[in-house]
């Protein structure tokens, strides 16, 4: 929001010496509160080390006693921690300005669901505030220029409240009906290793989109993105209305699901896609359907019934090799037998 109201009566940065460069101040902020307290830690230190006391007590001493430490090397140390201590208490009022100067942060200025926000003045934005808030689970933005004290933060609030009370937050998944996952092909989803009947494909559970609250879902336009490569993510969908962008949901692979398939030889064709579903049907993009999900399930009780099968096969083989082998040593007994029944035959013929 733009305001062009002047004020004559405000001096320029050139005109008051009471600006300051608000960058320079926060950027070596924490620099130069370091080094001032290491500088006073250092001569409190060192008056320690040769006096053998804190400079406090030894100044309090010094003073009841009524003593003058006028051109001393006391005055000197004294000096330094209280310039030290000076700039200090600058520096920290200074950022508390930054920090406090925002009335509806400090609660000068009263509005619910207030989270942060930062002020700002420069001579051709004159003063400026970003603030955000947020109520029931919708967070907004506000940012506004070109004004004068208070107006700032009456404007603030006023599109404050046109926004939390003409605007309504949805969640993408719990509302999308149009995109759903086609299974098709040789290789199809099914439920992953531990039974579970979760989509191999879902959308963000945490995406939302910010519309007026005289619309519903179904008037919002969409447009899927396929070239998305961040971690599960497969595609973007991207919602608008009246060309006006509202938010975005990405379709996820489920993190249990990646990596299996499932056989079926009833179907022709071997494609895994994301299709729009429209009120009249159009062909699919072969050229897009080029992922493929495996089913780890399905993929173990297939090689767990192969194992199977090979074990039994060796099984049976075992015994029939047992079973041929306990013949041959039975035929080897029997003949065995047979030489020695001829042998004592021959053996009672002979004549001493």
């Amino acid at each position: 929001m733009a305001n062009t109201r002047p004020n004559k009566n405000i001096p320029s940065e050139q005109e008051n010496p009471l600006f300051h460069d608000t960058w320079k101040l926060l950027k070596n902020y924490r620099d130069a509160v370091w080094n001032l307290e290491l500088a006073v830690q250092q001569v409190r230190s060192t008056f320690e080390i040769e006096f053998g006391s804190s400079i406090e007590e030894f100044l309090d001493s010094i003073y009841l006693a009524g003593a003058d430490i006028g051109g001393t090397r006391l005055e000197d140390y004294a000096k330094s921690i209280e310039r030290s201590n000076k700039m200090l208490t600058l520096l920290t009022s200074a950022v508390d300005i930054l920090r406090n100067k925002h009335k509806m942060i400090t609660g000068e200025v009263s509005y619910d669901g207030v989270l942060g926000g930062k002020t700002g003045y420069t001579d051709n934005s004159r003063q400026t505030l970003v603030t955000c808030a947020e109520r029931n689970g919708m967070r907004l933005v506000c940012v506004v220029f070109r004004e004068e004290t208070p107006n700032q933060f009456t404007d603030t609030m006023e599109l404050f409240d046109y926004g939390f009370n003409n605007f309504q937050i949805m969640n993408i998944a719990e509302n999308e009906k149009k995109y759903q996952l086609e299974t098709s092909g040789f290789l199809h989803t099914g439920n992953d290793i531990f039974g579970s009947s979760r989509p191999i494909l879902s959308i963000d559970s945490k995406s939302r989109v910010i519309v007026p609250n005289t619309i519903t879902f179904d008037d919002l336009e969409s447009t899927i993105d396929y070239n998305v490569s961040d971690g599960n993510r497969i595609a973007q969908i991207r919602y608008s209305y009246h060309d006006a962008y509202v938010g975005n949901a990405y379709l996820e692979l489920a993190a249990d699901n990646t990596a299996a398939y499932e056989f079926d030889t009833n179907l022709d064709t071997a494609n895994v896609s994301v299709e729009r579903v429209e009120d009249t049907p159009q062909e699919t993009d072969p050229a897009q359907d080029n992922t493929i999900f495996i089913n780890v399930k399905t993929v173990l009780i297939c090689i767990l019934a192969i194992a199977a099968a090979l074990i039994l096969t060796f099984v049976l083989r075992a015994l029939a090799v047992n079973s041929n082998n306990a013949k041959r040593r039975q035929n080897r007994v029997k003949r065995k037998q047979r030489r020695r029944e001829r042998l004592r035959s021959e053996m009672d013929d002979f004549d001493f």
